[in-house]
């Protein structure tokens, strides 16, 4: 069993658990129902211990939990956590053993839906990554049926350029 934990007031939370519920069904082949989420904001409730421990992998998605949940992730549980948040005041304000053992990004330059989609693509090799994204195109040829502006498919940001096979266009805009 898989728990995704993300940010409930935001899209950036439900795009970037969707974006590992994608990577979890199509990279690691796990079944959608085993797949259990966790919408939390902060001021919730955290999950407690013993709910965790059921999981054998937990996501943390655009979020840091409280420090204790976050010190038992770190030191204590058994399955593989994967902790991916931007919102640096609420990150730094852990220690570093913690971030030294929960793999994953915190970074506040890019959104969190974009640090996990970057996350689950260290996994693959860049042809393997060329395959799984090739909707990007079919996503271009439907512009003009959608009357959109495709100056947009055309943007000189040096970061979009140099990885627009790797970024689904949706998730870059």
């Amino acid at each position: 069993m898989v728990l995704i934990i993300t940010h409930s007031k935001d899209n950036d939370g439900h795009f970037s658990g969707a974006i590992c519920q994608y990577f979890e069904e199509t990279v690691r082949k796990t079944n959608p129902l085993e797949i259990n989420y966790l919408r939390w904001s902060y001021g919730d409730k955290d999950p407690s211990i013993q709910e965790l421990n059921g999981y054998e992998r937990i996501y943390i998605l655009d979020l840091t939990l409280s420090p204790q949940i976050m010190e038992f992730l770190a030191m204590g549980y058994q399955g593989g956590v994967v902790w991916i948040d931007h919102h640096k005041a609420n990150y730094e304000k852990l220690p570093d053993y913690i971030h030294n053992r929960i793999p994953g990004t915190r970074s506040d330059e890019k959104a969190a839906c974009v640090l996990t989609w970057d996350w689950w693509l260290n996994f693959l090799d860049p042809d393997k990554a060329r395959d799984l994204l090739g909707f990007n195109q079919r996503v271009a040829d439907a512009f003009p049926a959608l009357e959109l502006d495709e100056s947009v498919l055309y943007n000189t940001d040096p970061a979009w350029v140099n990885n627009r096979v790797f970024y689904p266009l949706w998730l870059y805009l």
